[in-house]
Parts: structure tokens; C-alpha cells; sequence
């Protein structure tokens, strides 16, 4: 099990994606979809609600057998629930881990994330 502190997380996402929250991409630590807030944003998720989710619940417990060109885009795990599959935790301010899914990897592109 990985943990790190609220701060580095911030600091990791930043470094692979750039500081805006909205592009950074999560995998299901469960069926390995990627996944992120536009993709959310896309299958009809409110805005105000996607922090809720993201890194935490697969975009597939939203898309009620809405399908990709694999099949059912995810699947309908959270790191909620009793089982735990996941492999990373955040720490915040007051101790409390939070578990969350892995960041992606940043798809290869000629663009420069400051």
C-alpha cells in the first residue's frame, strides 16, 4: 500500500497532468479504466457533484450499460464498499487516510503541463 500526504498528492498530480484538477486521469483500481472529470462531464455527471466520485468510484457505476468500442466503458466499483483492491491512500490535514485510485499516465503529447 502506497500513502502520501494530501500535499504530495496535489504535488504528483500536478507534476503529471498540471495544476488544473479537471484534466487529471484516475485508473479503476478494479477493471483499469481511465478515467477523469470530462469523462465524467460527457456521460451526463452534474459538475458540482463529479468531486464526489473521481478517483474514488468507476465512471462505470454512471453509465448504466452505456458501451465503448470494448464494451461497458468500466464497471461499477468503489472504494467504499467492503472489499479493498486499492493500492493508495491519502493522508489529510487531520491523519484520516482516504482511499483512491492510482493516477494515470499522462497520455504522450507535444504539450508541456506547467
Amino acid at each position: 500500500m502506497t500513502t502520501m500526504t494530501l500535499a504530495d498528492y496535489v504535488v504528483e498530480g500536478e507534476k503529471r497532468f498540471g495544476s488544473d484538477k479537471k484534466d487529471w486521469k484516475f485508473v479503476c483500481s478494479s477493471c483499469g479504466t481511465v478515467q477523469g472529470f470530462h469523462d465524467f462531464v460527457r456521460i451526463g455527471v452534474k459538475k458540482s457533484e463529479i468531486a464526489n466520485y473521481l478517483g474514488f468510484s468507476c465512471i462505470g457505476r454512471f453509465t448504466e450499460g452505456e458501451t465503448g468500442t470494448e464494451g461497458k466503458i468500466g464497471c461499477d466499483w468503489t472504494l467504499g464498499g467492503l472489499f479493498q483492491v486499492h493500492t493508495l491512500e491519502v493522508i489529510d490535514d487531520s491523519g484520516k487516510k482516504h482511499p483512491r485510485f492510482e493516477f494515470a499516465e499522462p497520455e504522450k503529447t507535444d504539450e508541456v503541463k506547467e
